[in-house]
């Protein structure tokens, strides 16, 4: 009766999540387009390749196609409710509700229910997550499968809930490639660390490795069923590894200790700035404290071997987006350490944590008054009207194998179901025919917000080869000779 009083409770204080930062549009972040566009080919029996993105090796937007277990679960919306941002941001929420839950249930495994309560409503509150709820991309769902597989593995008891865990460790594998590290570190900790080597025997890995198997059976399943070719580079690229190490870890603590310094708050800016400082400390030392006291325990491995591979690959400097399935735990480790700080102060913790936390979420007023105050303006993309006439006129064009030149490629795809390609920004006028020649570009889309001043003089410059067909507030477009 406890658990389900303290779960009522956190769900009533989550729900304000479905009424803060609803948009009916979308910025020009165009990874989202990727997805949706994968989860409309889904709908409608196509490969998931087939999107119109044309894949230029010189200028790396994202591969040629994400992996499907997104667009899986995006495919029904799209289905039912078309390009409907509202709905689909009504989608992510409902992610960052799951992320949650399941972050309560771990931090509540470990502390009281008052410090798991305001840690999760510190975590599902702060701006920078009512902000990335309005992205349409994978983060979020990665993160709930994620925390959600994570629960299940101490309770890994029977036949059934170890089916559960290899499915759902199978599709978190085809919602991001790095879910495989997670199979990986639990196969590695039930079967070699958490008892000793002399001691293995089917028997008592009977669980784990019927979870392997159902994982095994799910994620060749999906490979075959929903065919798509990514092109990632790869994990082991042991170029410059040393000083991408380097950079990676630093420019992620960076943006790990701006979380509580949001949005140029005038008044409170010292509270984010203390709690962005204590959260990087504190996570820091109490990771270090864990390791100490409990070395093999899985969640240490797991952070550290998500960390090496985040800090190893090419393009893990994206800040929170790879940080942020690992969130809970670096809150965990920070109450740990902030726990060992406090006893020679001899706080009571549960007024401790009611004081911290309301501070905290204090400190987040200004900026979601902000959000809420702009949350009916349309954003800065595709969504605009300016956008939806140059789209509506290149549609009229009935363009088939046609490419278009835009800095934006997999969103006008989308909207124009066209081919797209973006050039580098940095390209002078011989590269620029070069580059127009290989792609076979007919036609360059110029948005005023992403000036490319060398491909715009050279349009301009040449107007008998270059032929403006089209112009806006926003927008010009050209057609090639």
């Amino acid at each position: 009766m406890k658990k389900v009083i303290e779960h009522t409770v956190l769900l009533l204080f989550l729900i304000p999540l479905f009424f803060i930062n609803i948009k009916s549009s979308h910025d020009w972040g165009d990874d989202f387009a990727q997805y949706i566009h994968q989860a409309k080919n889904i709908t409608e029996g196509i490969s998931q390749n087939n999107t119109g993105y044309v894949y230029n090796y010189d200028v790396f937007l994202g591969p040629q196609a994400y992996p499907t277990g997104f667009p899986i679960l995006l495919a029904p919306i799209i289905k039912h409710y078309g390009f409907n941002f509202m709905v689909l941001n009504y989608t992510m929420t409902f992610f960052l509700l799951i992320v949650s839950l399941f972050g309560f249930l771990f931090l509540r495994n470990h502390f009281s229910f008052l410090a798991a309560f305001f840690t999760t409503l510190i975590i599902a509150y702060n701006p920078i997550f009512l902000n990335f709820k309005t992205e349409i991309v994978s983060d979020l769902a990665f993160t709930s499968f994620l925390l959600a597989s994570i629960y299940l593995i101490p309770k890994n008891k029977t036949i059934a809930t170890a089916i559960l865990l290899g499915l759902m460790l199978a599709f978190l594998a085809h919602i991001r490639a790095i879910g495989l590290l997670v199979i990986f570190v639990f196969l590695i900790h039930e079967l070699f660390l958490a008892t000793p080597l002399n001691e293995f025997s089917f028997k008592r890995h009977q669980k784990t490795i019927i979870s392997l198997f159902s994982f095994t059976l799910l994620y060749v399943i999906l490979k075959f069923a929903f065919p798509c070719e990514t092109n990632y580079p790869s994990f082991f690229e042991f170029n410059g590894l040393f000083n991408r190490i380097n950079e990676h870890i630093s420019y992620n603590f960076l943006a790990l200790s701006y979380f509580f310094n949001i949005y140029e708050p005038k008044t409170q800016y010292f509270i984010g700035v203390i709690g962005s400082a204590a959260l990087v400390t504190f996570s820091t030392l109490g990771y270090f404290y864990e390791w100490k006291k409990h070395r093999f325990n899985f969640i240490n491995v797991f952070v550290l071997v998500y960390i090496v591979f985040i800090a190893m690959f090419q393009f893990g400097d994206t800040g929170l987006r790879f940080i942020s399935p690992i969130l809970f735990f670096i809150f965990y480790y920070a109450i740990i350490a902030i726990k060992k700080g406090l006893q020679p102060f001899n706080l009571n913790y549960k007024v401790a944590s009611v004081v911290f936390g309301l501070i905290l979420l204090f400190s987040y007023k200004p900026a979601i008054e902000k959000i809420i105050e702009n949350q009916k303006i349309t954003a800065d993309g595709p969504s605009t009207d300016s956008s939806y006439e140059v789209f509506n006129f290149i549609k009229s064009l009935q363009l088939t194998n046609e490419v278009i030149v835009f800095e934006k490629p997999r969103a006008l795809a989308l909207f124009t179901n066209t081919n797209s390609v973006v050039l580098k920004n940095d390209l002078d006028e011989v590269e620029i025919k070069k580059q127009l020649q290989k792609f076979k570009s007919k036609f360059v889309l110029l948005n005023s917000h992403f000036p490319n001043e060398k491909l715009s003089f050279y349009l301009v410059s040449d107007t008998i080869n270059n032929q403006l067909v089209f112009t806006n507030s926003e927008y010009k477009l050209f057609k090639l000779k």
